[in-house]
């Protein structure tokens, strides 16, 4: 008893993954949303929030602003910012039909559906036969499958002037977006192993004092 008390409390942590774990879990909320609104729908309530979307929205928004108020935007960026223009209202598009799909009512509670849960995947993974057998796998599917869906697109776009902003969001999202659920898993996995080593240790007690 007294040898499990002490691993227990006294147990091995590794404080680089731990603080990696808290920053990928920390800055992936926007990235997060921002790719998930196209391969997801059906969220839970505190899952999917549209004043979030519209900060996103904005965010992306700001390099057009700002050259649009200088009035003296480059030969060169003139459709390299209409095309993330265009991004920039699909993914309003997309993530105005995600809040018609999720209903939020301020005084009314439905406690039959899970208020965090992260969405049905929309995607046809038939149609992508390199990704289909981690696809087929949900932790697979969210730490691998799903960022890599936009990750290689996003590298390619790098790579032709006219998309290469949007080229570069895709690519930026996309390792917070993966490294998060890495993270997401990682925590919920110790949180078991804890209530499990709990569950042991209260076992090993009662044998000892009753």
């Amino acid at each position: 008893m007294k040898n499990l008390y002490f691993q227990r409390t006294f147990g091995r942590s590794n404080l680089i993954v731990d603080i990696l774990v808290g920053i990928l879990i920390a800055v992936a909320s926007y990235p997060n949303l921002l790719l998930s609104v196209f391969i997801r729908n059906n969220f839970g309530e505190r899952r999917f929030n549209i004043v979030s979307a519209i900060t996103v929205f904005v965010i992306l928004s700001l390099p057009i602003v700002i050259y649009f108020i200088e009035s003296r935007i480059p030969e060169e960026l003139i459709w390299p910012l209409s095309f993330l223009g265009l991004f920039n209202l699909t993914f309003l598009y997309f993530a105005w039909k995600r809040n018609r799909e999720t209903p939020y009512h301020l005084t009314q509670y439905d406690f039959t559906k899970f208020s965090l849960y992260s969405g049905e995947s929309t995607v046809n993974w038939s149609r992508f036969p390199f990704l289909k057998s981690w696809a087929e796998e949900p932790t697979k599917r969210e730490i691998l499958a799903e960022p890599l869906l936009f990750f290689v697109p996003g590298l390619i776009m790098c790579f032709t002037p006219v998309t290469i902003f949007v080229g570069v969001v895709l690519v930026i999202s996309s390792l917070p977006y993966g490294g998060s659920h890495w993270a997401a898993y990682r925590v919920s996995r110790e949180v078991i192993l804890e209530k499990n080593d709990e569950r042991i240790c209260n076992e090993d007690m009662a044998r000892i004092f009753i």
